[in-house]
C-alpha cells in the first residue's frame, strides 16, 4: 500500500493500520496515512475514492 500511495501522491511519513483488539484481526479495514508535505496530502484528498488491491479506499483529511 505504501508504494502504491507514494507513486500516486508523494512521500509518506508513516502509515498506521488500525487493528481490532477484540478479534485480533490484522486490521479493521482502514488506516491513517501521514504524508511528508501538504501538497501530497491535498493531491490524495482531491481523489476522494481509489481502488487499492480490489478494495475501495475513501480518502478524507483527519481533523485531529
Amino acid at each position: 500500500m505504501k508504494t502504491f500511495l507514494e507513486e500516486r501522491y508523494g512521500e509518506i511519513r508513516r502509515i498506521h493500520l488500525v487493528k481490532d483488539p477484540a478479534s485480533y484481526a490484522p486490521h479493521k479495514g482502514f488506516a491513517f496515512v501521514e504524508f511528508l508535505d501538504e501538497k501530497s496530502l491535498n493531491k490524495a484528498v482531491k481523489d476522494k475514492e481509489i481502488m487499492i488491491n480490489d478494495r475501495l479506499a475513501i480518502i478524507k483529511k483527519s481533523t485531529r
